[in-house]
C-alpha cells in the first residue's frame, strides 16, 4: 500500500512538471535590432580578364567573393578575413567576352556572436578583348593621385565617417572634371550611411548614356558620378575643363554652364550659379547631388518680364489736376526684349506704353492722367493695383453719407454680401462723385453716383469674402464688421483601437468586439462599419453620427474551436487568442487526481475482501 500511494504522488508530481510554465500567457518578449546588411553591391574596373566586386556593410565584416560562369554555381571563393564596412575583392583570371554570376557574403560579430549574411546572385560580363573595359588599380585622392581608376576610396580623409576632416579634391583619372570638398562636408548614400567612395567617371564611345540636349549641346565629354543618391551638406564644388573648339556655332564662352541628366524628367539641367573663368577655360558650380554631368552651351534665356514697385503720386489730387503712375518692369533673361504697359482706371484701359529693357535689366515705366469727378479710384498697371483719392475743389458741394448697412453678418465664406449706405445731395445743384467701398482699409470697389439737387439715393455693393475672419468695412468714413466664418465642414470618421469584452477566451464562449467611432466634423453623417473573422465578413453596420460626437459600436461572433482568430472592423484589427476548453493544466490535474484517488479506493477494497472473503493467499 505504501508503494501505491509513493507511485501516485510521484506520477501527480511529474504530470505538474510537463505542465508548460506559460500555459497562461501569450506574450512573447523580442528585443529589436537593426539586421546586419549588405548593400551596394557593383562590378566595376571591368576587363577582359578580371573585375573588381564591391559592396558595404553596416557593421565592421569580412569579404566573400563567390563567382561562376553559371547562375547558381560557383567555384571556390575568394575572401578576405580582415574586418571592414566598406569591401572590394578583386578577381582575376577570367575569360574575355564571358558573363560571370556572383554573389557576395560577409560575417560580423554582432553582441558577441557571429551573424552571416549573403547577397542576392549579380552578373556582369568580361571585355571582349585586353583593355576593352577600366583598368585596374585604385586612384589616390587628394590631387586625384596615381593610375588609371575611376573609383576613388575616402576613408583616410573622413573623421568620423562620413564627414570629411580635411579640405580635399578629388579627379577623375583623365583631369576634367574634379570635386572639392571642403572640411566639415557630411557625404551621405540614399540609404543614409556614410560615404565610403566616389566613382568620377568620364564615359567611353561605348557606354550607355542620356541623349545630348536637345537646345544647345555638350561641351567635351560626359562624367558619371556614383554611387546613385549620394547627397552633401552643404554642396560641395564642381569644377570642370572645357576646349573652346568644342563650343557649338552661335554660341560663346558666356553660354557655358555645367548641367545634370535628370532621369525622371529626361532632361538636361543646369546648374544653379554656374561661373565661367575664361582664362582658364573651366566651369564651376555648387553641386548637392550624383548623376551624370557635362559641360552645357545653352543659349541664352529669353527676355522675361516681371513688374513691380507700382506708385501714385500725389495719392490725393483735386478735380483735374494731372497724377502720375509709376511701374517697375524688370528683365531676368538673358536678351533684351519690349514690355508693354497698360494703365486702367476704374477697370477701362486709358493709356499703354511699350517700353525696351535690356537683358537681366530694369526701366521705369510712367502715366501721366488727370480726373475731374471726385471720389476714389482704383488704379491698375497689368496686374498692380493703387489708389487715387480725388477732392472737390474748395467750397464745392459734397454729397452726405448715412445709413450704412450690411446684409448678412455673419457670412459664409464665398456667400454674397450686400453692403448698402444711402448718398444724398445737399446742394441746389446736380453733382457726380465716386463712392469707394473699402475692406480692411483697401479699396475693393467704387461706383460713380450722379445725383440731381436734393436727392438722395442708396448705393450698393456686393462683395464675395474669401477667407474666415473679422473684415472692418468702410464707405465713405462710415464703417461695420463683417463675420466671416467657414462653411460647416463634412462629417469626418475615425474609428479607434478594438477592445475584448474578455481577456480569456475559451472555444464556445461570446465574444463582444466594441469600438468608438468619432465624426470630428461639424455636421452630422453615416459611417458603414464591416466585421471580418478570419478575412471573412461576418456582419456589417450602418450607423448616424451627429457633428463632433462619437458613438459606440459592437460586434458579437462566438468562436467554436481553439487557436489564433484575426478579428477586424474595418481598418482596425486585433488577434483573439482562444483556448480549450475541457484540457487546460487544472482539469489534467483533477483527472490525475481522480484516477489516483479511483485507483486507491479500488486497492482498499481489493484488500478489504481478501481479509475478509480470503481471495488471495500470500
Amino acid at each position: 500500500m505504501k508503494k501505491l500511494l509513493l507511485i501516485t504522488i510521484l506520477l501527480l508530481i511529474a504530470l505538474l512538471l510537463a505542465v508548460p510554465a506559460s500555459a497562461g500567457s501569450d506574450t512573447t518578449q523580442v528585443r529589436g535590432v537593426v539586421p546586419f546588411a549588405i548593400s551596394g553591391v557593383s562590378a566595376v574596373d571591368i576587363t577582359s580578364t578580371g573585375a573588381t566586386i564591391t559592396w558595404l556593410t553596416n557593421a565592421p565584416a569580412t569579404s566573400k567573393v563567390y563567382y561562376g560562369t553559371r547562375s547558381g554555381s560557383y567555384g571556390t571563393p575568394v575572401q578576405d578575413g580582415a574586418l571592414t564596412g566598406s569591401h572590394s575583392i578583386s578577381l582575376s583570371g577570367l575569360t574575355a567576352d564571358t558573363t560571370y554570376y556572383y554573389k557576395v557574403e560577409s560575417t560580423a560579430t554582432i553582441d558577441g556572436s557571429p551573424q552571416t549574411v549573403s547577397s542576392a546572385e549579380y552578373s556582369f560580363k568580361t571585355a571582349a578583348s585586353s583593355g576593352g573595359g577600366s583598368s585596374g588599380g585604385s586612384s589616390g585622392g587628394g590631387g586625384g593621385g596615381g593610375g588609371a581608376s575611376d573609383r576613388i576610396f575616402l576613408a583616410e580623409y573622413m573623421s568620423p565617417p562620413g564627414t570629411f576632416n580635411r579640405d580635399v579634391s578629388l579627379r577623375a583619372y583623365d583631369g576634367i572634371c574634379t570635386l572639392m570638398i571642403p572640411q566639415g562636408t557630411v557625404g551621405k548614400t540614399k540609404e543614409g550611411w556614410a560615404l565610403s567612395y566616389i566613382i568620377l567617371k568620364p564615359l567611353q564611345p561605348e557606354d550607355e548614356k542620356p541623349p545630348a540636349p536637345v537646345v544647345g549641346g555638350l561641351v567635351g565629354g560626359i562624367y558619371r558620378l556614383e554611387p546613385d543618391g549620394v547627397t552633401f551638406s552643404p554642396p560641395v564644388t564642381i569644377y570642370m575643363l572645357y576646349k573652346e573648339n568644342q563650343i557649338p556655332a552661335g554660341m560663346g564662352e558666356e553660354n557655358l554652364k555645367i548641367g545634370y541628366w535628370d532621369s525622371q524628367q529626361k532632361v538636361w539641367t543646369a546648374l544653379e550659379g554656374c561661373k565661367v573663368d575664361a582664362e582658364k577655360n573651366a566651369v564651376t558650380a555648387p553641386l548637392s547631388h550624383f548623376s551624370y554631368y557635362a559641360v552645357l552651351a545653352v543659349p541664352p534665356a529669353p527676355a522675361a518680364f516681371t513688374i513691380s514697385a507700382l506708385t501714385v503720386s500725389p495719392a490725393e489730387v483735386l478735380a483735374g489736376q494731372p497724377v502720375t503712375i509709376n511701374a517697375l518692369v524688370t528683365n531676368s533673361g538673358e536678351t533684351a526684349g519690349d514690355y508693354e504697359a497698360v494703365l486702367e482706371i476704374e477697370g477701362k484701359a486709358v493709356d499703354r506704353q511699350k517700353v525696351s529693357v535690356p537683358a537681366r535689366s530694369a526701366k521705369t515705366v510712367s502715366f501721366t492722367t488727370s480726373l475731374e469727378t471726385a471720389g476714389s479710384y482704383t488704379v491698375r498697371v497689368n496686374g498692380l493695383s493703387g489708389t487715387l483719392k480725388v477732392t472737390a475743389p474748395q467750397g464745392a458741394v459734397l454729397p452726405r453719407f448715412s445709413n450704412l448697412t450690411i446684409s448678412s453678418s455673419p457670412a459664409l465664406i464665398g456667400q454674397e454680401v450686400t453692403v448698402s449706405v444711402e448718398v444724398s445731395n445737399p446742394g441746389s445743384a446736380p453733382l457726380s462723385y465716386r463712392v469707394a467701398l473699402k475692406v480692411d482699409g483697401k479699396v475693393m470697389q467704387t461706383q460713380e453716383v450722379a445725383l440731381t439737387a436734393g436727392e438722395s439715393r442708396r448705393v450698393n455693393f456686393l462683395l464675395k469674402p474669401e477667407f474666415a475672419g473679422t473684415l472692418k468695412v468702410e464707405v465713405e468714413g462710415l464703417s461695420g464688421t463683417l463675420e466671416v466664418k467657414m462653411p460647416p465642414s463634412a462629417a469626418s470618421f475615425s474609428l479607434s483601437r478594438l477592445r475584448l469584452s474578455t481577456e480569456r477566451v475559451l472555444a464556445g464562449d461570446k465574444v463582444v468586439v466594441g469600438a468608438v467611432v468619432t465624426n470630428s466634423g461639424d455636421l452630422p453623417g453615416v459611417y458603414n462599419l464591416e466585421f471580418r473573422v478570419k478575412g471573412r465578413v461576418v456582419e456589417t453596420k450602418t450607423i448616424p453620427v451627429e457633428g463632433h460626437a462619437s458613438r459606440e459600436v459592437s460586434f458579437t461572433f462566438t468562436p467554436e474551436r481553439e487557436g489564433a482568430y484575426a478579428v477586424a472592423i474595418n481598418e482596425q484589427s486585433v488577434t483573439v487568442n482562444v483556448a480549450g476548453r475541457f484540457f487546460g493544466p487544472w482539469m489534467v490535474f483533477g483527472i490525475v487526481l481522480a484516477v489516483c484517488v479511483a485507483v486507491m479506493t479500488t486497492m482498499l477494497v481489493l484488500r478489504k475482501s481478501r481479509q475478509m472473503y480470503g481471495y488471495y493467499s500470500r
